[in-house]
């Protein structure tokens, strides 16, 4: 009997699981890269080591999949969780020189 309500709860919450993670990624937007207004925000953002500024640069560019440099935005904030100002500062001057180009 246990076992039985057990499997079932495993299932429901299997489902729920996986209808949370598809609603998740269907909520956001999709452009072909990430926008260079953004990265320049965020860029400004780590040059004057403004967390609030920061976050809300990440959590725009965070609210898209991208055709490219999606792991950008992936490396982004994995920098900036543990505080990576500089990598993060230097990594954005190139791939803005690349906008520009």
């Amino acid at each position: 009997m246990c076992i039985a309500i057990t499997e079932d709860l495993i299932s429901h919450l299997s489902d729920m699981l996986k209808k949370n993670a598809d609603g998740e990624n269907s909520a956001k937007g999709h452009m072909s890269a990430p926008d260079k207004g953004v990265l320049t925000e965020l860029l400004d953002a780590c040059s004057k080591y403004n967390a609030t500024a920061i976050d809300a640069a990440m959590n725009k560019l965070e609210s898209f999949t991208y055709d490219s440099q999606s792991d950008l935005v992936e490396w982004l904030r994995e920098q900036l969780e543990i505080l990576e100002y500089e990598p993060v500062r230097k990594c954005l001057m190139e791939v803005l020189k690349i906008y520009d180009a």
